[in-house]
Order: C-alpha cells, then sequence, then structure tokens
C-alpha cells in the first residue's frame, strides 16, 4: 500500500513537519510500499515518487481531494492508499493492516462547534446522506480506496467538503473512537510530552511550534530517514 502526502505551497515550518512525519512513517510505520509527495516537493526530498498538482485559490477542501485524485490517477499508485498529511507525527509502532476509521463524535456535532469556511464545509458534508454520521476528519491518517474515492467527484465541488468524513460516511466496519488532537498554541516540553503520552499519533497547527515541540520530536525521531538527502533542518 503506498502513502499519499498532498504538500501545499512552503510555509514557515513545512520542511521541518515533513521531514519528522517522513521520519516517524519510516522508524514506526510497517506494511507499507512507496512515499507519494502530491503539490510542492522540497529540493532535500529522495526516494519518493512526486506528482506535481496546483492548489485551488481559496479551494483549500477541493485542493486536497483533486491532489489525492491525482495520485489515484496515476496507475502505477496501488488501489488502496494511506492518506497522510504532512503533520502527522506516528508515536509508535502500527501497522497498515491495523488502521481504523477513527473518529471524534458526529458530523452534526461538529457543524455547531466549528468555525468559518470550515463550519460551511461540514455543513455540506452533513447534507450528504450515508451509512453513519461518524466525523472522521481528526488528525490521523486514513485509508482510501481506489474506485470508492473517485466517487467523491461526483459531488458539487463548487461547494466544500470535509473529505475524510465524506468518504466513510458510506464505509462499513473499522469504526474506532479517538480523540482528535491538534495543537496549535506553542506547549512547554512537558506540555508536550503529557499531550504525546499513550498516543499514536500527534498534530500541530501553524502556531505549535515551540522549542518545546522541536525537543520533543529531535528526541524522537533524531535520525534522518531515507527520505531526505540533506540532515540540516532549516530554520522555524
Amino acid at each position: 500500500m503506498d502513502i499519499v502526502i498532498p504538500v501545499g505551497t512552503e510555509s514557515r515550518w513545512q520542511d521541518n513537519e515533513l521531514r519528522f512525519t517522513l521520519r516517524s512513517i519510516e522508524k514506526n510505520l510497517t506494511g507499507y510500499r512507496n512515499v507519494i509527495i502530491v503539490g510542492w516537493c522540497p529540493p532535500w526530498l529522495q526516494n519518493v515518487i512526486h506528482i506535481k498538482k496546483e492548489d485551488r485559490a481559496g479551494k483549500k477542501q477541493f485542493s486536497i481531494f483533486s491532489k489525492t485524485l491525482a495520485a489515484f490517477d496515476n496507475e502505477e499508485t496501488s488501489d488502496s492508499i494511506l492518506f497522510w498529511n504532512d503533520d502527522h507525527f506516528l508515536m509508535d509502532g502500527l501497522d497498515v493492516k491495523d488502521f481504523r476509521y477513527w473518529y471524534d463524535g458526529t458530523i452534526d456535532e461538529w457543524s455547531q462547534k466549528a468555525i468559518g469556511n470550515y463550519k460551511r464545509a461540514i455543513q455540506n458534508t452533513a447534507e450528504i446522506k450515508g451509512l453513519n454520521r461518524f466525523y472522521t476528519d481528526i488528525h490521523t491518517p486514513i485509508i482510501y480506496q481506489r474506485a470508492k474515492f473517485k466517487a467523491l467527484a461526483e459531488l458539487d465541488w463548487s461547494k466544500e467538503y470535509v473529505i475524510k468524513t465524506a468518504y466513510s460516511m458510506n464505509q462499513v466496519g473499522n469504526f474506532e473512537a479517538m480523540d482528535d488532537i491538534k495543537v496549535n498554541k506553542p506547549l512547554t516540553y512537558n506540555e508536550w510530552q503529557d499531550r504525546a503520552n499513550g498516543r499514536k499519533f500527534l498534530s500541530i497547527g501553524p502556531y505549535g511550534v515551540s522549542p518545546g515541540l522541536i525537543q520533543l520530536l529531535t528526541e524522537h525521531f533524531p535520525n534522518r530517514s531515507t527520505y531526505e538527502n540533506s540532515h540540516n533542518l532549516p530554520r522555524y
């Protein structure tokens, strides 16, 4: 099974996010084949498959969807992929066969507490008829199957949707509850240790970068992966 990581335009710490994500995959994940990067490809990357795909301005969710679709349009991509964002760090050992549709509550609950454009994307998704109402757009990877994912192209993409939930609403089995975690504020090293305790995944927002995070990730993943052609981490 291939891993697909969509990468947007360069951010102030995106290099480090992607580096540590790939280090965490190589250290802790088993059962995968290739790593496919869709979108922007930083110059330090090696030993990955790169598919060029531009973002659509003002359409964040559609951009992610179209990048994933571009990966599936490549005939050499596996029929099932592990979709992985560049800020998801795997903190413990896991095999691809052990992945679940991890969810945190229902889409109806999230449509009440989300804000802005993301709230509208959730509300649009809530209008889709499906077999379940689980909210799977939490900050963990998810497995997509080619034919089922391509069926999402039939949605009205003049709107935005939360893609993981739109996909999983018509899936059965292998659902498992998990508290969502995405840290979007600077924490100390000890605070990060508390957050990481017992968790398989950590994720950060653009304001979650701090010396404490860097210390934690460097301790867990000190060695460059086979996907890096340089061990020099850029400044944050």
